[in-house]
């Protein structure tokens, strides 16, 4: 998903550097759904964590990663609900990214 890149690189400020395949996925699940990662694969297991490696490997994540990336955000539709929608995801998404190490971390310097 674009937003997501768009949102790491304006709060992190990295080129993507540290956008990795973890970040990817819990930004995107949040921009597609509305809902932690997690949520998204096992309501009843939310504490699971999950690995690169299994996030690599593991066809069934690899399809639901695919969703949420390839998922469009109702930024320009003419109900105000779904607007409104997008807007909370992305918010969400801001949340998430503001909260990993990357932010407050000044590379090179």
């Amino acid at each position: 998903m674009h937003v997501g890149e768009f949102l790491w690189n304006r709060y992190v400020g990295d080129g993507l550097k540290n956008y990795g395949v973890l970040e990817r996925t819990y930004v995107n699940a949040l921009l597609a759904t509305n809902d932690d990662w997690a949520a998204n694969v096992n309501l009843s297991d939310l504490e699971r964590v999950f690995s690169r490696s299994e996030l690599t490997s593991d066809e069934a994540l690899i399809t639901l990663r695919n969703q949420h990336a390839n998922a469009t955000l109702s930024l320009d539709d003419l109900d105000e609900n779904a607007r409104r929608t997008a807007n909370y995801r992305i918010g969400k998404a801001i949340n998430f990214i503001s909260a990993t190490p990357f932010v407050f971390a000044w590379e090179g310097r």
